[in-house]
């Protein structure tokens, strides 16, 4: 979920006096510069290092919420700004801001608990970066409007929706390292179809485990996401801006062994110490896996009652269902680029960006640095399943798995967008892997394309 507002009150009537600039507080070890201007924050990230004094006696009685206007230059690094109280506990939205000159507009909702606007530094190690503060006013809440970007990608919001496991977190990092003020939404659901189902669970378990009960808040937090980007994208829309919609499809075989492991060390606390005892720990979790997905083919199975085994078709219509409802976009709608690994398309103002999980190392730098106008952009990779406490156990499982060929099959015949996203050839290398086990070769994925660059 994104930390940052799309939209914001632009500046009404002014508010002389609010903010006691002049009085300006060094936190923390912060100096002045030769010049007498710059502020040279401290060197510990996160770090206060100055507060513009907030004067209650200059609010209008009962004047509500208020916008503050800074104009500043950061010099060697980020910064962030935000309203605080006398703690230094934020009480508005801290705003991020790159390296060079920023506007920045602060809507502070109370301005009775605030003591001060404040400025800290973002960035780790040892630097001290510096900040200048040329001008800061405080003013009622003017016309709703959208956000200054304080970047050139592009759009207004980022939405990153796609089913968990197909790299959803490394999309959110890469596109959030081009530049601190973009606005990304990162979310694997949101339809109204799914809010009414989470609804009526946790109504179901108010009723025996109380409000407070961890499953009914975790869900709760859900929902409050799932509120707050159908609000982002409606503000967004309605005020004329651009939305980038990014989506990805991973295998559905392997994004169920990714989501299964990804759950191993909760379901499964003990996995260490019952994958030192043998092999038939790892033969375990393959026969479980497999009997599992037969009965899900079948339609026996209850994940309401069961957990533990991760699912190969939750999310068989994913792009279908799910992404055509929160977004508007119908995928089928345009051809599918396999040569390249992902599609870009225009619909108004917005904009679809469709990839595939399983070569995003080289399609997500390619395909952002089209969907932004850039020459060049780096992959900052997040949640790898190699960096994980079970890395050993999941390669070793890799290693040995195998599956009926009458399953792999099935399943495939009913997840209908594996079609869409990779052509027959790399669909039989797909089943191949999962059949014998043997690995698909990089040589082998290149040549199910043709001379030509067409898909065969």
């Amino acid at each position: 979920m994104s930390t940052l507002r799309v939209t914001e009150y632009g500046p009404g009537e002014p508010m002389p006096g609010v903010i006691a600039a002049e009085r300006a507080d060094l936190l923390n070890g912060a100096t002045t510069g030769p010049d007498g201007q710059t502020v040279v924050l401290p060197a510990e990230q996160w770090s206060y290092g100055l507060a513009l004094p907030f004067q209650h006696q200059a609010l209008p009685p009962h004047c509500g919420a208020i916008v503050v206007e800074l104009k500043l230059s950061a010099i060697s690094g980020r910064c962030g700004i935000s309203a605080v109280d006398s703690s230094l506990s934020t009480v508005s939205r801290e705003i991020i801001c790159d390296p060079g000159e920023a506007a920045v507009t602060l809507t502070i909702d109370q301005p009775e608990k605030v003591a001060g606007i404040a400025i800290r530094k973002v960035d780790p190690g040892n630097e001290r970066p510096g900040v200048i503060v040329r001008d800061v006013r405080a003013h009622r809440l003017g016309s709703e409007r959208l956000v200054s970007r304080g970047h050139n990608l592009g759009y207004d919001l980022f939405v990153v929706l796609s089913p968990p496991k197909t790299g959803t977190q490394t999309i959110e990092r890469t596109i959030q390292a081009l530049s601190a003020r973009a606005a990304v939404f990162r979310i694997h659901d949101a339809s109204e179809r799914v809010t009414n189902q989470r609804r009526a669970a946790i109504d179901c378990l108010r009723k025996s485990n109380g409000a407070n009960h961890s499953y009914i808040c975790s869900v709760q937090k859900q929902l409050d996401e799932s509120e707050a980007l159908h609000a982002e994208i409606a503000a967004v829309r309605r005020l004329s801006g651009r939305i980038a919609f990014v989506t990805a499809y991973r295998e559905p075989i392997d994004r169920a062994i990714s989501s299964f492991f990804q759950l191993l060390p909760e379901l499964i606390p003990a996995y260490t110490g019952l994958h030192a005892v043998g092999s038939k720990f790892i033969e375990l979790l393959i026969d479980g896996l497999v009997t599992t997905w037969q009965k899900e083919v079948e339609g026996s199975d209850d994940p309401n009652t069961d957990r533990l085994w991760a699912r190969c078709l939750q999310y068989a219509d994913y792009h279908g269902e799910e992404f055509y409802e929160v977004t508007g976009f119908e995928l089928r709608s345009y051809e599918f680029d396999r040569r390249l690994g992902y599609l870009v398309a225009d619909e108004g103002n917005d904009t679809l960006l469709a990839l595939r999980a399983s070569d995003m190392s080289k399609t997500l730098p390619a395909a952002l640095a089209q969907l932004i106008s850039r020459a060049k952009v780096d992959i900052v990779s997040a949640n790898e399943g190699s960096e994980k406490s079970y890395a050993q156990i999941y390669n070793e499982f890799l290693a040995q798995f195998r599956m009926p060929e009458n399953l792999v099959n099935a399943i495939y015949a009913r997840s209908p967008w594996i079609a869409y996203f990779y052509s027959p050839a790399e669909v039989s290398l797909f089943k191949r892997r999962w059949v014998t086990g043997q690995p698909i070769a990089p040589n082998e994925e290149r040549r199910t394309v043709c001379a030509t660059g067409r898909p065969i």
